[in-house]
């Protein structure tokens, strides 16, 4: 079964997304249509709409049994005087959810399939057809990542669950092959994602004259083996003192206590979570703090352990992951602190009944940013099409101090690139010096 794809809308000339569906209350009222279920679509048909003077239109409908005409009797838009309810426009940038990564929010179950969320979604409330109430709401599914510190660059929900909880076997592979890489290629400019372990003088001396061999050593990896050779064999020798040496500090590396991990780099693979270090950030570092429903009271995770090693012969052995399942809580202070930084971090209002965040902007604040989308008869300066087509809707007047940072990607929510927060910028000037020294300074 595939994902339903969202209704469509034109609203002020242009093509949205809408979540919610209609025409669903039109259906309920007359039994007698009866769609049929289709690949394209589960539901059994896609619907088109406008937004025109703050009404509701149909515009078209597809499927393999119904069409607007058949319906209404019309090719001409109609008035959706059926409908009340609130519906949803996604605006800005789309996150695809991968549907097969735990999500933390459980209530939140769509992504089961795969979807497209928004960075920002025009929430509107309708009576009979016609809109009487917009808000923006700030859409909180992405995958933030962090921007600082030793997981700079990654997602915050990998170092929650940890890679592990995506593909575990896929990702122990992806661990060993990185591990054996920097083991044996003296050609590999990346730190190594590796557990705490302790390496002998012997074991030291070992892996400098393996990477010194220029790739003379080599691993064969499959899901359940590891088999190592130096390719020293000949027809009158089956001594590999290298490879069985390899072989025995591969074994002592793999069943080792996996709890600590140490090494980091955008190339390796993190494996286990790390819920200290999310907890740690939100303690200690001002500007970071992550949506509400990422820090869940109880979270069960997957969690490698160690390796259980069959040895087969001096250069051959089996490996078994232990995966065990941790249970842990974020403490509720630790919760309310978050959830009181990111409001203040982003200018929102936690709705826990609703699950959304609302901008806590003026509104002046809201129709500088917002205006386009909140107001039909909003009109500004420039060719708005080709704007939007960059996914710049946040549209307002830039400051000397902005124009000044035009060709730096200027984010006016990243205090690194504001120069009242950063003083690196009066000695390296706007760019990614500036940024690099803002988060890299104690």
């Amino acid at each position: 079964m595939i994902a339903q794809a969202f209704e469509r809308v034109i609203y002020r000339n242009k093509d949205y997304p809408l979540m919610g569906g209609p025409l669903e209350a039109y259906i309920e009222k007359h039994k007698d249509i009866k769609f049929e279920m289709a690949t394209a679509y589960c539901r059994g048909y896609q619907g088109y709409w406008l937004i025109e003077n703050n009404q509701l239109y149909l515009t078209k409908i597809e499927s393999t049994n119904y069409s607007l005409l058949d319906l209404f009797g019309t090719t001409e838009p109609v008035f959706a005087e059926w409908y009340s309810g609130t519906l949803s426009i996604g605006i800005g940038k789309s996150f695809h959810f991968n549907p097969f990564y735990p999500f933390p929010n459980k209530s939140f179950s769509a992504h089961k399939f795969g979807i497209d969320s928004y960075e920002n979604y025009v929430q509107i409330k309708i009576e009979k057809g016609t809109i009487i109430e917009k808000k923006i709401i700030k859409g909180q599914y992405q995958y933030p990542k962090f921007e600082f510190g030793k997981y700079n660059g990654r997602e915050i929900r990998d170092v929650i669950n940890g890679k592990i909880a995506e593909n575990t076997y896929t990702t122990i592979k992806n661990f060993i092959e990185d591990l054996v890489e920097g083991l044996s290629n003296k050609e590999c400019d990346y730190n190594i994602l590796c557990h705490s372990f302790k390496l002998t003088e012997d074991d030291k001396s070992l892996i400098q004259d393996m990477r010194n061999r220029c790739n003379k050593v080599e691993f064969f990896i499959t899901k359940d083996y590891i088999a190592i050779s130096s390719k020293t064999f000949s027809e009158y020798s089956t001594n590999d003192d290298i490879a069985e040496k390899a072989s025995k500090l591969l074994e002592k590396i793999l069943t080792s206590n996996f709890k600590h991990l140490v090494g980091f780099s955008e190339n390796s693979i993190l494996i286990n979570s790390d819920v200290q270090y999310v907890a740690w950030a939100i303690l200690n570092v001002d500007v970071f703090a992550i949506p509400s429903f990422y820090l869940e009271k109880d979270l069960s995770l997957k969690t490698l352990k160690t390796f259980k090693i069959n040895r087969l012969n001096p250069f051959v052995f089996e490996h078994t992951p232990i995966i065990e399942t941790v249970k842990c809580a974020f403490a509720k202070e630790l919760i309310k602190l978050n959830q009181d930084k990111f409001e203040k971090i982003n200018n929102v209002v936690y709705d826990l009944k609703s699950n959304k965040y609302t901008y806590n902007l003026s509104e002046k604040e809201m129709r500088e940013r917002f205006g386009y989308f909140l107001y039909e008869d909003y009109e500004e300066e420039g060719n708005i099409d080709s704007e939007y087509d960059d996914e710049d809707y946040n549209h307002r007047q830039w400051s000397e101090d902005e124009l000044e940072m035009g060709d730096w990607n200027y984010d006016p929510w990243n205090p690194a690139h504001d120069p009242d927060e950063n003083p690196w910028i009066d000695v390296f000037g706007a760019g990614e010096e500036a940024e690099d020294a803002y988060w890299n300074t104690d």
